[in-house]
């Protein structure tokens, strides 16, 4: 793939709000709100009365 390709789809995802820039060049930060269809807070409540059950 063509750098000026993958940049070029980078600025768009970017403009889209799929994906956010960070301080460091080259990473980004994927936009939950896009991937994730639910309450992230109890989901995540979920997820550790699950561990603290498996270590009990």
């Amino acid at each position: 793939m063509a750098e000026a390709t993958l940049r070029r789809g980078l600025r768009e995802l970017v403009k889209a709000k799929i994906i956010a820039n960070t301080k460091k060049q080259g990473n980004f930060y994927i936009n939950p709100n896009f991937i994730f269809n639910g309450d992230r807070v109890r989901f995540i409540t979920d997820i550790k009365r699950k561990l603290v059950k498996e270590i009990i």
